[in-house]
């Protein structure tokens, strides 16, 4: 109502919670991650100031989980952004300054993923899949892996890792969320050079930067699903000091 048109709105302490506005119409609404959040989809519907106001009224009005420590004494907020259209999604799985892999999402402005790739967090090379979503989980569609024309090249998977290792540093765990932006989009969209190699499509690593989306402690609220024998090789990586807990 007062002149910005195009903006996110979301809530800062919880799962979700995401309102995508565009021309002043919702055009993307996450609904949260919780029981205690029931209403309908936005989408489609004018943003108005007594709209976004309900939105604060109801996403503070709880927090998110009271089982899952960690986030017990985040205070609940509300953010306002400015909207990024062309942004890809780096999540860095990060063990006490070490990232052990990356997983890329490519997601419209409608707020669903169209793409999913990941990547090897020492050699930056792209690896088979390591996770899914059951196709049964209440709050996600099936995610269509990228295509090989969408596979980014080491120099930017390696930014992104170096960025998460410094961000991570004193934390035993932690998925950090990276968003990508470029002036041009094609300098951050690779092509394959043959098989086993590719490469960027004009530009430099000065051609774009990344920005910190979020950290999370529990992904998926722990219930992931690893492949077989993923879940091994990489909980491996987890080392926890002996008096670890809620009172640390």
């Amino acid at each position: 109502e007062d002149g910005i048109k195009d903006f996110a709105f979301k809530a800062s302490h919880t799962s979700s919670c995401n309102i995508i506005v565009k021309d002043g119409t919702i055009i993307g609404h996450k609904k949260c991650l919780a029981s205690n959040y029931i209403y309908g989809s936005l989408k489609g519907k004018k943003v108005t100031n007594a709209l976004l106001k309900d939105q604060c009224k109801k996403w503070i009005s709880r927090v998110y989980s009271v089982t899952e420590w960690g986030y017990q004494i985040v205070k609940p907020s509300i953010l306002m952004e400015k909207l990024i259209p062309d942004a890809i999604d780096f999540k860095c799985y990060t063990f006490d300054g070490k990232t052990d892999f990356v997983h890329v999402d490519r997601t419209n402005l409608e707020m669903r993923k169209t793409g999913r790739a990941f990547y090897d967090g020492n050699t930056f090379d792209i690896i088979p899949t390591i996770f899914d979503i059951p196709t049964s989980h209440p709050f996600e569609t099936p995610i269509i892996d990228s295509p090989q024309s969408d596979y980014l090249h080491k120099s930017i998977i390696a930014k992104a890792v170096n960025l998460c290792n410094h961000i991570g540093i004193g934390l035993d765990f932690a998925r950090i969320d990276l968003m990508m932006m470029a002036e041009d989009s094609d300098t951050v969209t690779t092509e394959l050079d043959n098989e086993e190699s590719a490469i960027t499509r004009g530009g430099d690593e000065d051609d774009f930067y990344f920005q910190v989306g979020e950290i999370t402690l529990y992904p998926v609220s722990g219930f992931q699903i690893f492949r077989p024998g993923q879940a091994e090789v990489h909980g491996n990586n987890w080392c926890l000091p002996k008096n670890h807990g809620p009172e640390d």
